[in-house]
């Protein structure tokens, strides 16, 4: 089963620097996640990863530790075109870096935002949870123990195409 993604045009998606110029990202799929922690203890979670599931290799993922060091303190923008056709500007909440902690009774969400090649076929979005599991990660290259993993297919074939298509409409 897939879940949507939405297509973020190159320059939609930009953190203001302190020269009060935009720095804009370039063309991404934006997807959110949200977890529930319902136990009554913290939860570490770890290897947030989007991939290539056929290579199994790594797929770029926007977090405030892969940002620029004079970057990573400043709000992540994205402008959003409302129905009277005006821009509206959403603040965009990534994670900190690709592992943290999941609080005890806490509900967290992140907005997600992936580079992958425009030719792509299909990303995976997965992490994992510091509790064990008797089921491996089918992508799992370490030698580590089990641990409980979820993830998410996205079938992107056709995102360089609309891409395109949202070029061409504003332009």
């Amino acid at each position: 089963m897939y879940k949507e993604l939405e297509v973020v045009e190159g320059g939609s998606v930009f953190i203001i620097n302190d020269n009060g110029r935009p720095e804009p990202y370039g063309d991404a799929l934006l997807t959110k996640i949200e977890i529930v922690n319902p136990s009554p203890r913290d939860i570490a979670f770890f290897d947030l990863r989007c991939f290539y599931p056929e290579t199994n290799m790594n797929v770029s993922l926007l977090t405030r530790r892969t940002m620029l060091d004079d970057l990573r303190d400043k709000n992540l923008l994205r402008a959003v075109e409302n129905k009277k056709g005006d821009v509206d500007l959403a603040e965009l909440i990534i994670p900190e870096k690709n592992y943290g902690v999941l609080k005890s009774g806490s509900f967290t969400k992140f907005d997600i935002l992936m580079f992958p090649k425009t030719d792509a076929k299909e990303v995976f979005l997965s992490f994992k949870v510091a509790k064990k599991s008797i089921i491996k990660d089918p992508f799992a290259v370490t030698g580590r123990k089990r641990f409980k993993h979820y993830g998410v297919a996205y079938n992107t074939q056709s995102w360089a195409e609309s891409l395109s298509k949202a070029k061409s409409i504003n332009s």
